[in-house]
């Protein structure tokens, strides 16, 4: 019997199957990532949610007790849910209202007080102040201006704040001030000192107020257009700028350009509000009226003691005020 040799020739894949196959491999290991990713991230934004609801709880009840929203939310929430609070939030507040925002993957969420629930996007403008001159939006931590015919829409401030979070906006006449991380950043007009920079020089771009203000925590702001006054976390109120008719309350109508600590009435009282009016000053301690400065218009709520309608040092209001406690305070 005669057999025949068969020969198959055996072939390997070609260049072009290859390329299909890899292609195939990557495009399925793509989807595979993408599926993990995705609920990683639906993970995550559940455990926020969670954690957001616990902050926002403290939030309600410090709003609660003090009648005003904290500056910080270090320390709120579940310890078992938030490690650091600060970590991956931006906080931002008005009077009584509040906006969490984080990020999860590369969207970006948010949570208020009325939401109950992580919603998509950022934080809206949470707080908006109004200057003679520009308008100021504070926004998922960061700062926004607006003035004039070519900057009609928000613009983003940038330069020293473009990585801080802001949490409020501070804004004179020509001098603006913002508070990003307890610190205070001021830029502008600076014929007066009002600053608080140490010089007489005008800056465009936001600049750190130090001196008596370094390693203090800046929790509350006001500026006038030639003077300016910030509120520590320990409760004490500095001063600079302008000082016509001892609107600074330095005791004196030197002109600082520093901040210069406030004494008198306030000395051991825990200064809870502040506002810059036109060369004159009104502040809150210890849930009390004061005012200082000029006052020949009646603006501070008392005959002066020194005469002549003006006090170099805060001065307790009375009248119709007498013995009544005052929550906030604002001058024009």
């Amino acid at each position: 019997m005669k057999y025949s040799n068969i020969h198959r020739e055996s072939h390997g894949f070609t260049l072009v199957e290859l390329v299909i196959v890899i292609a195939v491999i990557a495009l399925l290991t793509t989807i595979g990532v993408l599926s993990i990713t995705a609920v990683q991230n639906r993970t995550e934004l559940a455990a926020r949610e969670t954690a957001a609801a616990t902050i926002a709880d403290d939030l309600t009840a410090y709003f609660r007790e003090n009648g005003e929203m904290p500056t910080s939310i270090t320390g709120l929430g579940d310890p078992s849910l938030v490690s650091d609070a600060t970590e991956g939030w931006h906080y931002t507040s008005s009077d009584t209202t509040f906006c969490l925002s984080t990020s999860v993957g590369s969207d970006k969420y948010h949570y208020t007080e009325t939401s109950g629930e992580m919603l998509d996007g950022a934080c809206p403008i949470q707080t908006l102040t109004v200057g003679s001159h520009r308008t100021f939006g504070v926004s998922d931590g960061r700062l926004y201006q607006w003035w004039d015919v070519a900057s009609a829409n928000p613009i983003q401030t940038l330069s020293t704040l473009e990585n801080k979070e802001v949490t409020a906006a501070v804004p004179g006449d020509q001098n603006f001030c913002a508070i990003a991380e307890g610190e205070l950043y001021c830029w502008g007009n600076n014929g007066y000192g009002q600053l608080g920079l140490g010089d007489t020089n005008s800056r465009t771009n936001p600049e750190l107020v130090q001196g008596a203000l370094a390693g203090k925590t800046v929790v509350k702001a006001s500026a006038a257009s030639d003077q300016m006054c910030a509120i520590v976390d320990a409760g004490s109120l500095y001063c600079w700028g302008r000082n016509v008719a001892g609107a600074i309350g330095s005791g004196d109508i030197l002109q600082y350009a520093s901040p210069n600590l406030v004494q008198g009435l306030f000395t051991g009282k825990t200064v809870t509000d502040i506002s810059n009016g036109h060369y004159f000053t009104c502040g809150i301690a210890d849930k009390y009226a004061y005012c200082w400065g000029q006052g020949s218009a009646g603006e501070l709520g008392y005959n002066s003691p020194l005469g002549g309608g003006y006090y170099y040092y805060p001065y307790l209001v009375a009248g119709d005020l007498a013995g009544r406690e005052v929550t906030a305070i604002t001058s024009g």
